[in-house]
């Protein structure tokens, strides 16, 4: 019984490439398996060049052994493709009644500053009534010591990040960028579904790419017409 023989390395496999082409299977691994944006990033001027080059035997070969040595079969990048095409922002989003007012006061409203300064005098000079002809009654306060104030916002809902939900939803894994400032407001990215789905769909093969064809350095195709003329006198 003779030993099957011995599949060639990643490595082994990328030395055969020529630069040009280790160098696009390269971006290709790293972009996200685009393989028309990889040809792109190679400087190839034919956008059909990218999809055609991805089916060459050695390409294909050289990329397939560099996802297996990262142990990423094709079965568990599909399932990575599945879980972040689920990404929604419902699963971390909660949106609360919470009717609530901001106010500031009248002198630093702007709008309230512009109608004094027309009328030849200072907003904290003007009295509940001329208030209320600028922003309208329901909009203006008096405090206890009797600062005028304005109502600049009314809110009837607020929207909250809920993480322990999201966990609960197995959804933080799809977060792709979390930045929290200094004063703990957190933005957050999620991993684009878009995406994720569009590339489902290419190995589902539910679309055909568009090929265009051209000539040399991407110019127009150069088509020669030879005519023969059969019968004619010699």
């Amino acid at each position: 019984m003779t030993d099957a023989p011995k599949q060639p390395t990643a490595e082994e496999l990328g030395a055969a490439l020529s630069d040009k082409h280790r160098e696009f299977a390269d971006t290709y691994l790293t972009n996200g398996l685009n393989a028309r944006a990889a040809g792109r990033a190679c400087k190839y001027k034919n956008p059909s060049e990218g999809p055609r080059l991805i089916t060459r035997p050695d390409i294909s070969a050289y990329v397939r052994a560099r996802l297996d040595e990262a142990q990423l079969s094709s079965a568990v990048i599909l399932g990575r493709l599945r879980y972040f095409a689920h990404a929604d922002m419902a699963d971390f989003l909660r949106v609360a009644p919470s009717e609530r007012t901001y106010w500031i006061r009248a002198d630093q409203h702007d709008e309230v500053r512009e109608a004094a300064k027309r009328r030849g005098t200072t907003a904290d000079a003007l009295h509940n009534y001329d208030l209320a002809g600028i922003v309208g009654g329901e909009n203006v306060a008096q405090t206890e010591d009797g600062v005028l104030m304005v109502c600049v916002r009314r809110l009837d809902a607020e929207v909250t990040v809920d993480w322990r939900e999201a966990e609960r939803a197995q959804a933080v894994g799809r977060v792709k960028k979390i930045k929290i400032g200094k004063d703990g407001a957190v933005e957050f990215e999620l991993h684009d579904p878009t995406r994720a789905l569009e590339l489902l769909g290419k190995n589902q093969k539910l679309w055909v790419e568009k090929h265009e064809h051209s000539g040399a350095d991407g110019g127009p195709v150069q088509v020669q017409i030879t005519r023969t003329i059969v019968g004619g006198n010699s």
